[in-house]
C-alpha cells in the first residue's frame, strides 16, 4: 500500500505535488499490472489513461477537501482493497 499526494501533470503544482510522469514510471517499473489508485481527492482531477494503459485500476470516491469519508465509502474501499489482495498476494 502506497499512500501519496494526488499526482498532477501541472508543471507548476508539481513543485509540491507527485509529477503524474514520475508516477506513472513508478508503477510501470515497480507494479505493472498489479496497482489499484484511489482517488479521494475529486476537486483534483488527473489523467487516468496512463494507469489504465499499465493494466492499473483507478478508482475514484467523492471525499470534499478537508472532510473524511464517509463509512459506506471506507467500506467500499476496504472491501475494493481487499479483493485485490486476493487476486494478486504478490503485491
Amino acid at each position: 500500500l502506497i499512500a501519496m499526494s494526488v499526482p498532477t501533470a501541472h508543471p507548476i503544482l508539481s513543485l509540491y505535488r507527485n509529477p503524474l510522469s514520475q508516477v506513472v514510471k513508478f508503477l510501470e517499473v515497480r507494479h505493472r499490472d498489479s496497482f489499484h489508485v484511489y482517488n479521494a481527492c475529486p476537486e483534483l482531477p488527473y489523467p487516468v489513461t496512463q494507469f489504465e494503459a499499465l493494466g492499473g485500476k483507478v478508482v475514484t470516491f467523492d471525499v470534499q477537501d478537508h472532510t473524511p469519508p464517509t463509512m459506506a465509502q471506507f467500506l467500499q474501499f476496504l472491501q475494493d482493497a481487499r479483493e485485490m489482495k486476493k487476486r494478486r498476494p504478490d503485491s
